[in-house]
C-alpha cells in the first residue's frame, strides 16, 4: 500500500512566534482563571488589598459621623464595602470645614515619622493607622493634600476612582470615574480627619540625617525617651509597634513662630513627591518677553488668555490638559515639544482594571506588547504634525521605567493636533520680545509662554549627600528605592515616587509593603 503524496505545503512556524504565542496563551488562561474573582471583588475590596486590612469607618446606626473623635470609636472590620461607597460621599461633606485636632508640638521621639501629607504620605499613615503602628505625619502646608489645591482649575485624576483610593476609604459611588480637582481635595482632608491621622500642620523638615550616638547625650536622650514614651503614643493616635531606637533625627521648623526642634525616630519615610520643585529651563531671551510668562503651578484657568497667542512649552500630562483649557476658553495656543513620547488614551485600561493585581507583575515589554495594536488603532503615528509619537525605542511601560517619563494621557489634546486647532512647534532657539524663533528657523509672535516643563524632587536639600547618592540610580539619576527596604540605610522608607501602572494606586501598594516592612513582616 502506498500512501499519495500529499500537495498540502508545510509551512515552518518561527520559533519567536510561537514563544509569544505560548505567552499569550499562558496570559490568557490565568486571566480567565482569576477574572470571576476580581470582578466580584472590584467595588468590594480596594486592588491588591485583603478585605481583613480595611476598616469600616460608619457607625451601623446612622452611617455617619461628625467629628474625629466619633470615627476613630467607630473604627471596625468592613462588611460591606459598597455600602461604604454609597456613604462615602454623605461623610465626606460631614468632614467639610471641620477643624483638625491635634496637638501644637509633636514629641521629641516617635517610632515612625511620615514626612508629607499629600497622597502618599496620606497613604502610609493611613495604612500606619489601620495596622497599630504608633507614627506622626509633618506638614508645612496648613491642610492635607494642600498641592492639589493648588493646582489648575481644570486638573482631575488620569486614573480611574477604583485604583485611586487610598487605604480604608472608598470614593464615593456618585463621584465620576474620573475625579475633578475639587471633589479629590475634599477627598484627601476628609481623608485625613476621618482616618484620624496625626498629622501636625505648620511644621517645615529642614533636614533628615542618620542618627550618630557619638554626637548626642545618650543619656539625657534616654531619659527623655522614657518620660514621653506614653505621650507620644496617645499623640500619635496609634499604639504598638515601637523599638525604642533612634535611627534618624529629623529637624524641623514651626512656620509661624521659627522655632526649630529635632524629632527621633527609628523609621523615616518620605512622601515629598517629584513635585516639589518647578522646574524651569534656560530658554535664551525668556526674560525679556514682553508678555506673560507662567509656570504650569502658577497656572490657574484660560480664561485671561481669551484670544490671546498662547505658547505651551512642554507636552507632559499639564501641558496637554492646558492645552484643553485655553482651547475651551478661546485661546489661540501653540505647543513645543521637545522630545520622543508615548500617547495613552484615558479610556484604554478601563477594561483591565479588575486585572490591575495581575498586570502589575508582568514585565514592561509584554504590557507594551499587549498594548501595541490599540495605540496603532487609537493613537496612531503623529510624526506628521510634529511629534515623535509613538516612541522609536521604548513603548509607554519600558520608557517609564527605564526613562522615568511617563506616557501623555489623551483626554482630547491629539484631536485638537489633528484637525489644526493646535500648532506643534519644534524647540525654542531664543526669545526677543514678543516673537519667538524656534529652531526650525521659524517665528512668531505671542502674548504669553506657559511653562509645563516639570518638577524636580526636593530630597537633595533634605538629605546628606552620601544617603542621596545611595538612593539615586547612577545613570539616570531617578530614585530606586521606592516602596524598598534599603539595607544600607536601615529604617528609610520612600512612597509617591512610582507610577508603573497608577501613581497612587502605586502609593496604597507601597503604603502596605513599608507598613509591613517596618513590622519586620516583609
Amino acid at each position: 500500500h502506498t500512501h499519495p503524496t500529499s500537495t498540502h505545503t508545510h509551512t515552518r512556524t518561527h520559533p519567536q512566534g510561537m514563544f509569544w504565542s505560548l505567552v499569550q496563551s499562558l496570559c490568557v488562561g490565568y486571566v480567565f482563571f482569576r477574572v470571576a474573582v476580581y470582578l466580584r471583588n472590584l467595588f468590594t475590596h480596594p486592588l491588591g488589598q485583603a478585605p481583613s486590612a480595611r476598616l469600616d469607618l460608619f457607625s451601623a446606626s446612622s452611617g455617619t459621623f461628625g467629628n474625629s473623635q466619633e470615627a476613630s470609636g467607630a473604627v471596625r472590620l468592613a462588611d460591606s464595602a459598597l455600602l461604604k461607597r454609597q456613604q462615602a460621599g454623605e461623610l465626606l461633606s460631614s468632614q467639610r470645614g471641620l477643624a483638625y485636632e491635634r496637638p501644637a508640638v509633636p514629641p521629641s521621639f516617635v517610632d515612625t515619622v511620615v514626612i508629607g501629607a499629600g497622597p502618599a504620605g496620606l497613604a502610609t499613615s493611613g495604612q500606619l493607622t489601620i495596622d497599630g503602628q504608633s507614627h506622626l505625619v509633618l506638614e508645612r502646608a496648613c491642610n492635607a493634600g494642600d498641592s492639589w489645591a493648588h493646582h489648575y482649575k481644570r486638573l482631575c485624576l488620569h486614573s480611574h476612582r477604583a485604583v485611586s483610593e487610598l487605604p480604608g476609604l472608598p470614593f464615593p459611588a456618585h463621584w465620576p470615574a474620573f475625579v475633578p480637582r475639587e471633589q479629590v481635595v475634599d477627598y484627601l482632608r476628609g481623608y485625613a480627619i476621618t482616618m484620624h491621622l496625626p498629622i501636625y500642620f505648620g511644621y517645615e523638615v529642614l533636614s533628615c540625617e542618620p542618627f550618630d550616638e557619638q554626637h548626642h547625650h545618650h543619656h539625657h536622650h534616654h531619659q527623655q525617651q522614657q518620660q514621653q514614651q506614653q505621650s507620644d503614643q496617645m499623640s500619635s493616635g496609634t499604639s504598638g509597634g515601637g523599638k525604642n531606637v533612634s535611627r534618624w533625627v529629623v529637624r524641623t521648623r514651626e512656620v509661624v513662630t521659627g522655632q526649630e526642634r529635632s524629632i527621633h525616630c527609628a523609621n523615616l519615610v518620605l512622601c515629598v513627591g517629584e513635585n516639589a520643585q518647578p522646574f524651569r529651563p534656560h530658554i535664551e531671551g525668556l526674560d525679556q518677553f514682553t508678555g506673560t510668562v507662567l509656570h504650569s503651578h502658577e497656572y490657574d484657568v484660560g480664561s485671561p488668555f481669551t484670544d490671546k497667542r498662547v505658547l505651551v512649552v512642554g507636552f507632559g500630562n499639564s501641558g496637554g490638559e492646558i492645552l484643553i483649557d485655553l482651547c475651551e476658553h478661546r485661546a489661540r495656543p501653540d505647543v513645543v515639544v521637545r522630545s520622543p513620547c508615548n500617547i495613552f488614551p484615558r479610556d484604554m485600561f478601563l477594561p483591565f482594571i479588575p486585572l490591575m493585581p495581575i498586570l502589575r507583575y508582568l514585565p514592561a515589554k509584554i504590557l507594551d506588547t499587549i498594548n501595541a495594536p490599540t495605540l496603532r488603532s487609537k493613537i496612531g503615528d503623529l510624526r506628521q504634525f510634529g511629534i515623535e509619537c509613538p516612541h522609536p525605542k521604548y513603548g509607554p511601560i519600558e520608557c517609564l521605567e527605564r526613562q522615568h517619563r511617563p506616557p501623555v494621557v489623551d483626554i482630547g489634546q491629539v484631536a485638537l493636533i489633528r484637525d489644526g486647532t493646535v500648532t506643534v512647534r519644534p524647540v525654542i532657539q531664543q526669545v526677543n520680545g514678543s516673537e519667538v524663533t524656534f529652531r526650525d528657523g521659524t517665528t512668531a509672535e505671542y502674548d504669553a509662554i506657559i511653562l509645563a516643563t516639570g518638577f524636580r524632587d526636593c530630597l537633595d536639600s533634605l538629605l546628606p549627600a552620601e544617603v542621596c547618592t545611595a538612593i539615586r540610580d547612577p545613570d539616570s539619576g531617578m530614585l530606586w528605592c521606592c516602596g524598598k527596604r534599603i539595607d544600607a540605610l536601615p529604617g528609610l522608607y520612600f512612597n509617591g515616587y512610582s507610577d508603573k501602572l497608577g501613581r497612587i494606586w502605586q502609593m496604597t501598594l507601597h503604603a502596605d509593603r513599608i507598613s509591613r516592612m517596618i513590622r519586620g513582616e516583609a
